[in-house]
């Protein structure tokens, strides 16, 4: 097959780490990829930036990388026309998506020519604007994606959604979570990692990587430990790894991330919460943590607790992707409710009065789990295989069932 993969933001973050997977995973398999990519975001332009060496490395793999500078903008129809130029030029089978403005892209340019889509669903739906807009919005995209030959979920929330809310024939959602590279076992020196953010070895140390979105839900896990508070150690620290992106919501985002800070000042937390901004080690960081926090209000499948977990941390986890495969609160880590300072603040008590031993056997079992389920190179074949499946029955009968 010729793949042409269409990724509208090169900006390094998870749902680029998945393409950048599959794009390999197809390679490996013996097929032709080609990325279409929109502009590299100002602060990853540097040569050495996470999204650049992506590419790089996709290069290097034998995908061919083409520029279409209008795939951010979903209303732009002069990019779904050149998708669908290089798809006639390059002899493409298959348009596969991943950014939920490029997907309206990639359907309108495989209609055009012809040839079947498949979408990576890498996250639940956000439409901005006023209600009206976001309902037009919802109600367009749903058009769309319900004439994609496959929609691959990450969760099953996300599943719920584009069969529930946008009316995908369930036969066309299958379920396969996202995976990371699973790393060797045993991390960065733990005082070394714990050097560079200034703590010490006596420390009871929480992380949470992610940007300062309202999405991820800081303010959430702020509230949270602030209800703990009384209960904490003096010596118990939060980290917070993560800055504000470039993008169109950025003054937004800024304002957020500047409430974050103040609520971080207030006499309940001040001193126990550290912002450290974007970080290029966090693999490393990650070492010097006892125990991993994501609080997100809404996401597909968190890559950031998939490497907590290689880590050998207890993960504490928000609902808003149900429980991933295998993984069973108090065995591997918690769930908390989503949006619930209450039910997160349980999770916070439940870890911290664990003792260290306690702790260590937990994330070890994490770590476990990640290497049974959540590898990948497994997860990527399984990609591959679905959408081979996709254009197959494509080709041959249009009302199909996936494998």
């Amino acid at each position: 097959m010729h793949i042409v993969m269409t990724l509208s933001i090169p900006d390094g973050t998870g749902a680029m780490a998945m393409m950048a997977a599959f794009a390999r995973a197809f390679r490996r398999h013996g097929h032709d990829v080609t990325l279409a990519h929109g502009p590299i975001p100002p602060g990853q332009a540097r040569l050495d930036s996470r999204a650049n060496l992506m590419l790089t490395e996709l290069r290097a793999a034998g995908v061919d990388l083409v520029p279409v500078p209008g795939l951010p903008a979903t209303y732009r129809r002069r990019a779904s026309q050149e998708l669908a130029d290089l798809a006639r030029r390059i002899g493409a089978d298959v348009f596969v998506g991943f950014h939920q403005s490029d997907r309206k892209h990639a359907i309108r340019a495989a209609g055009t020519v012809g040839i079947p889509v498949v979408i990576s669903a890498q996250n639940q739906h956000r439409f901005w604007g006023l209600r009206p807009v976001r309902w037009a919005k919802a109600r367009a995209y749903a058009r769309l994606l319900r004439s994609a030959e496959l929609v691959v979920c990450t969760s099953t929330v996300v599943r719920a959604e584009v069969v529930g809310r946008f009316g995908v024939d369930d036969r066309r959602a299958p379920v396969l979570p996202n995976g990371i590279e699973v790393p060797p076992s045993g991390g960065a020196d733990r005082s070394e990692a714990r050097s560079r953010l200034g703590l010490h070895d006596t420390d009871l140390v929480a992380i949470n990587v992610g940007r300062l979105d309202v999405q991820k839900g800081h303010d959430v896990l702020l509230d949270a430990l602030g209800l703990v508070g009384a209960e904490l150690d003096d010596h118990f620290r939060m980290v917070i790894v993560g800055g504000v992106p470039e993008s169109k919501n950025q003054e937004r985002m800024e304002a957020h991330a500047d409430a974050l800070r103040a609520r971080a000042e207030q006499d309940d937390l001040a001193g126990r919460v550290r912002f450290t901004g974007w970080r290029d080690d966090v693999r490393e960081l990650l070492s010097a943590a006892d125990f991993y926090v994501h609080a997100s209000r809404w996401e597909g499948f968190a890559l950031a607790a998939l490497e907590a977990m290689a880590a050998s941390l207890p993960v504490i986890i928000t609902d808003c992707s149900g429980i991933p495969p295998g993984f069973e609160p108090g065995v591997h880590g918690f769930i908390a409710r989503t949006g619930s300072a209450e039910s997160l603040a349980d999770a916070i008590r439940a870890v911290v009065t664990m003792t260290p031993d306690e702790r260590s056997e937990m994330g070890r079992r994490a770590r476990r789990l990640l290497e049974e389920h959540f590898d990948v190179v497994r997860i990527a074949d399984r990609f591959v295989d679905l959408t081979a499946a996709a254009v197959g029955q494509a080709r041959t009968n249009p009302e199909w069932e996936t494998a």
